[in-house]
């Protein structure tokens, strides 16, 4: 999931996709990309980072 934040006083627009290689595109549709305060993108876990970090890592 994509979060972008805009400067122009518009509310919040939150963004769902599926592939990072589709941003681009919903930005581009816009508004003007001048106007983006912020783009928070979240990873879609099966399981909490601490978890995954200690099935990678041993930890």
């Amino acid at each position: 999931m994509a979060e972008i934040t805009y400067l122009d006083g518009r509310p919040q627009q939150t963004t769902e996709f599926e592939e990072l290689e589709d941003l681009d595109e919903i930005v581009e549709r816009g508004p003007d990309w001048n106007t983006i305060d912020k783009i928070v993108i979240t990873l879609n876990r099966p399981e909490a980072p601490s978890e995954l970090f200690k099935e990678l890592f041993g930890k």
